[in-house]
């Protein structure tokens, strides 16, 4: 029997029941007239309240993305993906589900404010990769796949036999992305990371340090963010690659101490990147304007004043409703859609396995043997038998992916030795930092980027960072624009019209309004003329201090932080998007506009994090089956932990596993503790328990604390190293270049020049394993220094 005929005699018995239980005659006419209009009234509720997900739309729609991470930096990876039209499917495992189900405010258990964020739109499917048929299934999905994204410690895929080399040999067109802490080798490879722990290692601590002393971290999830953007557009890049004949599929490995590094390169290394003598310029901080607001706003007061319309609301049929923020980048041919409520786990099991081709049969002898899990096994294996046949009913409603990808483009018969986008010219014509970190980072991966600048209108980040000590007015550029300009051409115009000199030959157009109103250009005039030209536009928008303060997050923080993200996440975005509209492009032949609202972006990066407790209404988590989370993931940061011979340190045991191994590793000096004290650690080996309240999670942590500071730091990072719990010292900038673990990833790379002798930067974090050639790399333009080679 077909899948629509099944749904049809199901809501005929559901059609029956109801009309029996309110006293009508049961006649096979009146259940084929209930059971039609049963069938419109709970389909469309089902596809409103996120039980059906609707067919994605967006430039990426069509791509198939098996998401098999935790936590943040993993999940958000797909989601970025999920967000530009990519169909997701979540592979998760009974004995380790995504943690981050638990974190933050929510409808019901499993469901936490963190993972709608990370989630929101995504399919998920339970399987036992230690059964054959569990594996079986996971390898048909594999075969179906374009993308495959996890963040295991390294070897755990090969325990498991679905390392690249496997998987390559059952889809050698797929592109996998591991996502690491501290790569794939070296000392601290195996090392439990989250993004505190990144926070101190890549220096950033200390940089943004008020005293010089006291460490100040970023109150935001910062570093599981820039290394899911970077992936993503690292993903995006091996796909041009992969579509446009290059090679076939290939292993990205991506490690975020790497990708930390890059992304705090231009100012928090400032002092590192000029190898000769420096004199000091203006601070990166300043580089959008110095005006700092003179209040700071709470969240409550941001949420009230400005957030609340750049936010979304998606609903549930049984939860409820939900507040997600808008994707920050609007495509002008292939808009995106709002994505639906996250999965339950295992919600679409039995969906997707139909659509692997299992007969009812064999998916029915899976889930009896716990090969794999859906929603409705769950319930019934805990006893809740009335909320299992819910979600049998539901499931019975939803609609299968179709697996048929329209990205696998021509493939390639041999490999060229290229960078993935080698051959995309890009013209910028954008100044400060979102408009030239989003073509820094198309070069980056092989793209040749002219930098436009105007007469008279010169980009004002030339000024910002250290500067050479050189007589050479024309080469007295910063650091911060050394930074994000390096390997461009620099041309200067006259006057607006030599710029068609330019976008005769270019791919990629990332402009800004700024030099849109210096120019008067009219984008629709340049649409039409150009029409396979992809323009990257950044539409105006707050400074960065003024971001910090519309959103809440200068006063969580304690005041502002000194170091550009939000700018800077914004040119990630857009990067992104220009590769999503480049490799739709390969099947449409047709470019389009792709704009991004900073404010936009700021609250899209804010919602993992930020506003995590503010996700749900309050009138959702107050139902029996809500939750509430009391804990603001911004105080996990304000804890400074000192040993004994003033070592600053973080360390903090985030799962129950690690929450158990800190006890048996700091057994003897909990030993020392009053019995109460004792005992109340004990009490703390779940997470519910340990994320009480905020007092409780207080009280804690000043145990933690007090501990810390029994031990010399040698001591503490041993114990900690020793028994796995996540713990690392608030470097400098200095002590992390020097590290032993970023050393062997040669995250440092050198450049001379004659003009100013040795210039360092950070090297891109994405290792391809078939589009590995590196690109040349040579000191930012001069300007105009190119302008014979373009406008002959």
């Amino acid at each position: 029997m077909g899948a629509q005929a099944s749904k049809s005699v199901f809501l005929s018995a559901v059609a029956s029941g109801i009309l029996y239980k309110q006293g009508y005659a049961v006649t096979s006419l009146a259940v084929a007239i209930a059971a039609v209009g049963l069938t419109a009234i709970i389909s469309k509720k089902a596809k409103n309240g996120s039980v059906v997900r609707s067919k994605p739309k967006g430039p990426l729609a069509g791509l198939t993305v098996i998401d098999m991470s935790v936590v943040i930096a993993g999940p958000w990876i797909s989601q970025l993906l999920c967000e530009m039209g990519a169909d997701v499917v979540k592979v998760e495992n009974m004995d380790l589900p995504d943690s981050a189900r638990g974190f933050g405010d929510s409808s019901v258990r499993g469901l936490g404010a963190m993972f709608q964020g990370t989630s929101g739109g995504k399919k998920s499917i339970v399987l036992n990769l230690k059964s054959s048929k569990g594996k079986k299934a996971f390898l048909e999905l594999v075969k179906r796949a374009d993308v495959f994204v996890q963040n295991f410690r390294p070897g755990a895929m090969d325990r498991l036999g679905i390392s690249y080399k496997d998987l390559k040999e059952v889809n050698p067109d797929l592109i996998m992305l591991s996502s690491t802490g501290f790569g794939t080798v070296g000392p601290k490879s195996t090392q439990r990371v989250y993004d505190f722990i990144i926070q101190a290692a890549c220096g950033v601590t200390m940089s943004n340090s008020s005293d010089g002393i006291k460490p100040k971290f970023i109150s935001h999830l910062i570093c599981d963010k820039v290394q899911a953007m970077q992936s993503a557009g690292a993903i995006l890049a091996a796909a041009y690659a992969r579509n446009s004949g290059a090679c076939r599929g290939q292993n990205i490995d991506m490690a975020m101490i790497d990708s930390a590094i890059w992304f705090f390169w231009p100012d928090v290394f400032g002092e590192h990147i000029l190898a000769d003598k420096t004199v000091s310029g203006s601070k990166p901080i300043d580089i959008n304007g110095n005006n700092v607001p003179s209040t700071m706003p709470t969240k409550a007061e941001a949420l009230a004043s400005s957030v609340e319309s750049f936010r979304y609301t998606a609903n549930h049929l049984l939860f409820g409703p939900v507040r997600r923020s808008f994707f920050p980048v609007k495509f002008s041919r292939t808009p995106v859609s709002t994505r639906e409520y996250a999965p339950m786990l295992g919600e679409h099991s039995n969906m997707v396995l139909k659509d692997l081709d299992f007969s009812s049969g064999e998916i029915k002898s899976m889930l009896a043997n716990k090969e794999v899990v859906s929603t409705a096994s769950l319930l019934n294996s805990a006893n809740q038998s009335k909320k299992a046949m819910a979600f049998n009913f539901l499931e019975c409603l939803q609609d299968g992916p179709s697996f048929q990808s329209r990205f696998k483009g021509k493939l390639a018969t041999e490999t060229r030795d290229c960078a993935p986008l080698t051959g995309i010219r890009v013209v910028e014509l954008a100044s400060c930092v979102e408009g030239p970190l989003a073509a820094f980072s198309l070069m980056q991966h092989g793209a040749a980027v002219v930098k436009v600048e105007m007469k008279g209108h010169l980009d004002p980040a030339r000024k910002f960072g250290l500067h050479h000590e050189s007589k050479d007015h024309e080469c007295n550029m910063g650091t911060f624009f050394m930074a994000i300009n390096n390997s461009k051409d620099g041309v200067l115009l006259d006057r607006a019209s030599q710029l068609d000199n330019l976008l005769q030959t270019a791919d990629v157009l990332v402009v800004d309004e700024r030099h849109v109103k210096l120019l008067s250009l009219d984008l629709s005039t340049i649409e039409k003329t150009y029409p396979k030209l992809v323009i990257g536009i950044v539409q105006e928008g707050p400074n960065e201090h003024e971001i910090q303060a519309m959103l809440g997050a200068a006063e969580a923080a304690d005041g502002y932080n000194q170091i550009v993200t939000y700018g800077k996440a914004t040119g990630l975005h857009l990067s992104n998007a220009i590769l999503a509209a480049l490799l739709e492009r390969l099947q449409s032949n047709q470019g389009q506009k792709v704009s991004i609202d900073p404010y936009q972006s700021a609250v899209h990066l804010a919602s993992l994090d930020t506003f995590i407790n503010d996700a749900y209404p309050k009138s959702v988590i107050d139902k029996p089956s809500g939750m509430k989370f009391p804990i603001a993931i911004e105080t996990l940061y304000k804890y400074t932990m000192i040993t004994s011979d003033g070592q600053y340190f973080i360390g903090l045991p985030v799962s129950d596993k690690e929450y158990a191994c800190f006890l048996e590793a700091f057994a003897d000096k909990i030993a020392t503790f009053p019995t109460e004290i004792q005992e109340l650690m004990e009490s703390k080996r779940s997470l519910p328990a340990r994320f009480k309240s905020q007092k409780d999670f207080d009280a804690l942590m000043n145990i933690v604390i007090e501990i810390t500071g029994k031990c010399t730091g040698d001591e503490f990072l041993k114990r900690c190293n020793d028994h796995g719990v996540p713990c690392h010292p608030n470097y400098t900038f200095k002590q992390a270049l020097n590290d032993e673990n970023v050393e062997n990833l040669h995250t440092c790379q050198e450049l001379t020049c004659s003009q100013l002798g040795t210039i360092r930067y950070a090297r891109p974090a994405a290792k391809f394993s078939m589009s590995s050639k590196s690109v040349k790399r040579y000191r930012a333009p001069l300007p105009g220094e190119q302008n014979s080679k373009y406008l002959s």
